[in-house]
């Protein structure tokens, strides 16, 4: 489930965001608990601030739920798993998915109780930068919210770019789901 806390105006824009991740990695939403929100630039400052000791405003901050020791740990090859329509995940990167039963197993998963969900954790967006950037970069704010969804949804899944390879990979994953969104 994808509970937004955003202007409503954005809310079908965010959950598609965060759905094309989902489905980069064939994770049903209904199997997943994510939470979004924007914030005012003061409340994103103290965030960042009690999170990461930056006193600093920024564009977007995750709280994964879970804290994967390898980004890809729980990405399985499709042969492995026997329901799959091989020709429904043509074009896929590497034809991986994402095991969401597998890490609902696991001793330090959190499982939403109401629905049987996999907390993945919250994101948070601070629609004042997010403004700025999309002029900076010159482009929509559509798609500066939407990259920034897609940025956060990878870091809850377990991505990173604190080094060069892993930056190379998150990247270029937030390229080809950003295609795939067509923004």
């Amino acid at each position: 489930m994808i509970n937004l806390f955003v202007d409503e105006k954005y809310e079908k824009l965010i959950r598609h965001a965060v759905n094309c991740v989902l489905l980069h990695y064939f994770i049903d939403e209904k199997d997943v608990d994510i939470e979004i929100g924007f914030l005012e630039n003061e409340d994103m400052q103290q965030l960042n601030f009690a999170s990461r000791g930056v006193n600093e405003v920024t564009d977007v901050l995750s709280f994964p739920a879970i804290e994967f020791n390898n980004n890809n740990e729980f990405l399985i090859n499709n042969d492995e798993i026997q329901n799959i329509d091989n020709d429904s995940i043509e074009g896929k990167r590497d034809n991986k998915i994402f095991d969401v039963s597998k890490i609902k197993n696991e001793p330090f998963a959190s499982i939403n109780p109401e629905n049987n969900a996999l907390i993945l954790g919250e994101i948070y967006i601070c629609f004042d930068v997010a403004k700025k950037q999309a002029l900076i970069y010159e482009h929509s704010i559509e798609r500066e919210l939407s990259f920034l969804t897609v940025h956060g949804v990878l870091h809850l899944l377990g991505f990173d770019h604190n080094n060069e390879e892993a930056e190379n990979e998150m990247f270029s994953l937030q390229k080809e789901i950003m295609n795939a969104i067509g923004l």
